[in-house]
């Protein structure tokens, strides 16, 4: 045999140990990742941080993340699911940050006649919180998400997601019909737009926005800051 066959042989081979080598790595890493953050967060895992309505972390943490998203927004949805959940293990389980979560009304939804989803899905949304189960009924609008006004959030779906997480249906039904959810939605839309947000995903940083879906690296530079002046402000090293 040539020695540049066996040479190529012997690459292949190495290559493949090398291959194995990670996948056993992966498999071993999994569970320890899945340990910080759960594929499907249950409202226990929220209590344990500290959520209440649509707030997450601990209330006295110094770094205060404002998000302002639409529930049809699909870079929303990859922003919550990916980078989010990192900050959410990193910052916010360990009580430098807390998040809360804002809506954009019916932004995605403002330009079709009639169509009110996102408005809908946010009134949604904030009547599971009022049985304490927001974040679980925030993640069911972000993983059923389809597309932009295509009936994925009629009324009949977001009952059906109601029933789906536990929720009392008369009680949820009472709530998302109520004027004062209306006013709300409605309300944060425009503290949105006199804050400039101009595009969701917004995240305010102690008041300092991060527009669009942005790397995890943004993110915690932006947080690090916070935290920096945070320390100072409080003569803290």
């Amino acid at each position: 045999m040539r020695p540049g066959v066996r040479r190529e042989k012997r690459l292949q081979i190495h290559g493949s140990v090398g291959a194995a080598l990670i996948l056993s790595f992966a498999a071993l890493a999994a569970p320890l990742f899945a340990q910080t953050l759960p594929s499907v967060p249950t409202a226990g895992y929220y209590a344990s941080l500290h959520s209440q309505a649509n707030n997450l972390g601990d209330s006295g943490a110094p770094v205060l993340l404002e998000i302002y998203s639409d529930y049809q927004c699909p870079h929303c949805k990859a922003l919550w699911q990916t980078t989010m959940r990192q900050i959410v293990a990193s910052y916010v389980a360990t009580g430098k940050a807390r998040i809360a979560s804002c809506s954009m009304g019916n932004r995605l939804s403002e330009h079709a006649k009639g169509n009110t989803e996102s408005e809908d899905a946010a009134r949604a949304a904030y009547a599971a919180s009022e049985q304490n189960l927001y974040w679980v009924y925030h993640d069911f609008l972000f993983t059923t998400q389809g597309k932009v006004n295509s009936g994925t959030f009629s009324v009949a779906r977001l009952l059906e997601g109601a029933r789906t997480a536990g929720l009392n249906l008369a009680q949820f039904q009472a709530a998302m019909a109520s004027d004062e959810l209306k006013a709300r939605v409605a309300r944060e839309e425009q503290e949105g737009k006199s804050r400039g947000v101009r595009i969701v995903p917004t995240v305010f940083v102690n008041g300092k926005p991060v527009e669009g879906e942005q790397p995890f690296e943004t993110y915690r530079t932006a947080i690090e800051a916070a935290l920096l002046a945070s320390r100072e402000a409080t003569g803290k090293q």
